[in-house]
């Protein structure tokens, strides 16, 4: 959602129309709100285990986990973690 670009720069890109030292103030806020609508909204319905029945997560099943667990519903968990190197350059 954030990129490293100061608030005060974020709300330039936006053309936030307020006094200069309100810029960063309306534009936290505006990340606050949003944040606040993906959890009320988003997530519920498309992440976390309530937004699936068993039906549903049992056809996800891949044959490895019918083969050991059967009928059962079975979660793996990948932590893999990918490092992408970003440039500190954010001229335009």
């Amino acid at each position: 959602m954030k990129t490293n670009l100061s608030l005060r720069q974020i709300g330039t890109l936006f053309r936030v129309d307020c006094p200069d030292q309100d810029i960063r103030k309306r534009v936290s806020d505006s990340f606050h709100s949003v944040t606040a609508a993906f959890e009320k909204v988003i997530v519920p319905q498309h992440l976390g285990i309530e937004h699936l029945t068993r039906e549903m997560a049992l056809s996800h099943q891949t044959a490895y986990t019918k083969a050991f667990y059967g009928d059962n519903i079975c979660l793996i968990w990948d932590g893999t973690d990918f490092y992408f190197d970003r440039s500190d350059d954010h001229e335009l």
